[in-house]
């Protein structure tokens, strides 16, 4: 536990972020991390971007990407979506996210609408920052781990 006085009468309220409209960004994956989904069943890789210039630069939007899941399609459109990122950021091999963070890419957003009825930003395409050239990906897919019953 940290030790810390706050009086929040002293200050005004943060006012909820509202999603950023649709249009076309300069962004950057400034974070990736591999997670384990609530139903325990699978993984999904949430990357979290950043746009980089513009009115709403320093904004950052998360996005999930469900790679090692039971549901063939699901899988497929992640791969696909993980294809886009990498041809767009210029990378050959992807042997690690990391390797994502902090190249410039252009992200076209759109909206979506959660379960709970919020509105979410959702990434609809990428491109390579202009003066960047598109390259041929090589991905390995992933390839969940083999489970044995007890």
């Amino acid at each position: 536990m940290a030790e810390f006085s706050f009086d929040p009468h002293r200050h005004a309220a943060g006012a909820a972020l509202e999603p950023l409209p649709d249009g076309t960004y300069t962004m950057s994956i400034i974070d990736s991390e591999r997670r384990t989904p609530r139903s325990g069943d699978g993984e999904y890789i949430q990357l979290a971007l950043r746009v980089m210039s513009g009115k709403y630069e320093g904004r950052v939007i998360f996005h999930r990407l469900h790679v090692v899941t039971a549901n063939a399609t699901t899988r497929r459109i992640a791969e696909a979506e993980l294809a886009s990122i990498c041809r767009a950021a210029g990378i050959n091999k992807l042997n690690d996210t990391a390797q994502l963070h902090g190249i410039p890419i252009i992200v076209t957003l759109g909206h979506r609408r959660d379960a709970g009825g919020q509105t979410l930003n959702v990434p609809r395409s990428y491109a390579p920052f202009p003066g960047e050239h598109p390259v041929d990906v090589e991905i390995t897919p992933v390839v969940p781990a083999t489970r044995t019953r007890r």
